[in-house]
């Protein structure tokens, strides 16, 4: 990505309520996070992280794929028919279980352990906030 697109970009978040951006092509991930001060961005180029983990219900061994951000949860991609996941696949962590779309942005959500998928909590196209249990995952080895 050109500089100048960047400050473009930059200049537009600051004028905006909107404090994170997030950009990949080719390989690359461009993040820009407005600092609370609402003056400093910072610029990293990494791998996209992955989502944030619920805590597990006590003993049960399961967690859930959370929202990273106030978007809309979807459980397959916009040009595809098929889910990605779908109650009782086994899953890698990293695995893709869905997408967040926040604006023109699709995030993935990602399974944050292996296991089972034990249920998809949030319907298709559904609003969630930040922190929002999408997915619930039986952590491998636990019955």
């Amino acid at each position: 990505m050109k500089i100048e697109k960047l400050r473009q970009i930059t200049a537009w978040l600051e004028a905006s309520d909107i404090n994170y951006f997030e950009f990949t092509n080719a390989g690359q991930t461009v993040r820009l996070t407005l600092a609370s001060n609402g003056r400093t961005l910072e610029q990293a180029v990494a791998p996209v992280e992955e989502s944030p983990v619920s805590p597990s219900h006590a003993g049960s061994g399961r967690t859930a794929a959370v929202a990273a951000s106030v978007g809309i949860f979807l459980t397959t991609h916009p040009l595809r028919s098929l889910p990605f996941t779908k109650v009782g696949d086994e899953v890698k962590k990293g695995n893709v279980l869905g997408l967040l779309k926040i604006g023109q942005i699709y995030a993935p959500v990602s399974a944050p352990l292996d296991g089972v998928v034990t249920g998809i909590l949030m319907e298709h196209e559904t609003a969630v906030d930040y922190g929002t249990r999408l997915i619930e995952i039986l952590a491998a080895g636990q019955d």
